[in-house]
């Protein structure tokens, strides 16, 4: 959610800072007296912390990704080039199984495109049918993607396809990509989960359409209630600390500062006789 504070060259010259791409968050450069940004990074990865020295041009910074949980390294800004310093958790996940994601995108009638994940379990092979899990982010202006989720792993490791996307209203596809469930949850980002579970399945036929389940947390929470009162497809749900009445949201969650702008003016009037 927070991007952290910007860094500035040594010279003064140049300010880097972090930002949402394509379910990566990647390291930019701007020039300090203005221009367009560059990308620094590169791949699937997310820039976590950023740090800069008085010595040198290299960058600390904390790099994580599908299966990393935190890496200390150096960067060196003109190549973008990473050099592992320490992985605290390598002794730890040495002993286990994470499964790589396997990314993939869907286009959309609508004209624009899905970006996604599967995570296979490790027993998945050829002549085998699995359950499915669709896992649908809070927010919704964040995004999945590059960064370790330890329970899809755990759910992987226990025979699930487990099925990760960033539909309208994610953030690190642009802003009217981002702003296209405003005042509308549950119309353009209900269609794009449910295409993205079309294709899912043709992809996959090992994932068994009669097994499917589906799961969030907050805005991911209140999706997977939408979900369910829209279609029955899915055979059985979780809601985690899910929003289920958005009066209730207002007055009693901590999202009242953003309420407006993203439901509209209407929602300020309340009856607290409903209460």
């Amino acid at each position: 959610h927070d991007a952290g504070q910007p860094v500035w060259s040594t010279d003064g010259a140049t300010i880097y800072f972090v930002a949402s791409d394509e379910g990566s968050t990647h390291l930019f450069s701007v020039p300090a007296n203005g221009g367009a940004p560059t990308r620094v990074t590169l791949g699937p990865l997310q820039i976590f912390s950023v740090q800069g020295s008085r010595a040198t041009e290299d960058l600390a910074v904390i790099r994580c990704g599908y299966t990393d949980a935190g890496t200390v390294a150096r960067l060196s800004p003109p190549k973008g080039a990473i050099t592992p310093l320490a992985r605290p958790n390598k002794p730890f996940f040495d002993t286990l199984r994470l499964m790589e994601p396997e990314e993939f995108w869907v286009d959309s009638p609508e004209g624009h495109r899905l970006q996604c994940w599967m995570i296979k379990p490790p027993n998945a092979g050829p002549g085998k049918k699995h359950p499915m899990i669709l896992n649908v982010h809070g927010g919704p202006r964040i995004q999945y993607g590059a960064c370790i989720y330890h329970e899809f792993q755990m759910l992987a490791s226990a025979g699930f396809y487990v099925l990760l996307s960033n539909p309208r209203g994610a953030q690190g596809y642009g802003e009217d990509f981002a702003r296209a469930s405003v005042q509308d949850w549950g119309g353009p980002d209900y269609r794009d989960l449910m295409l993205v579970v079309d294709e899912a399945l043709r992809r996959y036929p090992e994932a068994d359409p009669d097994r499917l389940g589906v799961t969030g947390g907050s805005y991911g929470g209140y999706m997977t209630n939408w979900i369910i009162g829209h279609n029955d497809r899915f055979k059985a749900a979780v809601t985690q600390r899910s929003v289920v009445d958005l009066r209730t949201l207002l007055l009693g969650g901590d999202f009242s500062d953003d309420a407006v702008p993203e439901f509209g003016d209407l929602l300020v009037v309340c009856d607290f006789s409903l209460l």
